[in-house]
């Protein structure tokens, strides 16, 4: 697949110019064409694309279509999600948990969040999701919780510091991608302290980053930092500024996907 690589879906959404390879498969030349729409800003085939999911949730085009899903959300838009997970197993639920933190939705997607555990019967996996829902907190937010906190906790937490009439947080703010590149850069350095360097360890920034500007992450969760991978994040943070310079500036408390505000 060479003008559609499904392997980019793990990490990133392609070039912003998606040519559609009509040998595809149907299901991927749909998922084609529903993500160059979201490319070009037109956000309105959500539905769409979570009715391919539900018809193929046991395909890779389910799971990719769900993280594509949880890119382009709001708020409103979780309502949508009750026809996939009425008959959701207990590991499809897990996955749509994890991915629905990248979402960046706030409190809306806590309470979401919250409701999807409970209709996880298997104690084991639902002992460990509360720790996923911290990803909303802060480092210093988070500082009074434990592993498997109680996740009705946490959820009265992300609601006291989640700023009125905000609807994208990420790290216990209203979302800012700068903030995101800050962080991401912070734990760069802490990778490169350690002798031997260490792998990044972050996974949502360059993930968050990539999807926000079209524009591939250098780095990800799995690289193992050095000094030419700190220049090449380096250089790829001031294309991201520079993208922002060019639409008027990335608003804080915005989401965007391939350049275009999210509302």
């Amino acid at each position: 697949m060479n003008a559609f690589d499904i392997r980019q879906f793990f990490f990133w959404y392609g070039p912003p110019e998606l040519k559609i390879d009509i040998n595809l498969p149907v299901p991927w030349q749909e998922f084609s064409e529903i993500l160059s729409n979201f490319k070009s800003g037109n956000f309105h085939e959500r539905e769409r694309l979570l009715d391919l999911c539900c018809r193929y949730r046991d395909e890779k085009i389910g799971i990719f279509g769900l993280q594509l899903f949880f890119s382009v959300a709001r708020p409103h838009d979780l309502k949508i999600l009750d026809r996939y997970t009425q008959s959701a197993s207990d590991e499809e639920l897990k996955t749509i948990a994890v991915f629905s933190i990248k979402s960046m939705i706030g409190v809306s997607l806590a309470k979401w969040f919250v409701s999807v555990v409970d209709k996880i019967a298997s104690h084991e996996i639902k002992s460990n999701m509360g720790d996923q829902l911290m990803g909303l907190l802060s480092k210093e937010q988070r500082a009074d919780f434990g592993y498997h906190a109680p996740i009705l906790k946490i959820l009265d937490a992300i609601e006291r510091y989640t700023p009125p009439d905000t609807q994208f947080i990420f790290a216990g703010k209203p979302a800012f991608l700068g903030d995101i590149a800050i962080r991401m850069q912070l734990l760069m350095q802490v990778a490169l302290s350690i002798q031997p360097p260490a792998i990044l360890g972050d996974g949502t920034g360059p993930t968050l980053l990539s999807a926000a500007t079209g524009i591939e992450c250098p780095v990800s969760y799995t690289t193992v930092m050095s000094l030419d991978k700190v220049k090449l994040v380096l250089d790829y943070v001031k294309a991201v500024s520079a993208m922002g310079k060019a639409i008027g500036g990335w608003k804080r408390g915005s989401k965007y996907f391939y350049g275009h505000e999210i509302v």
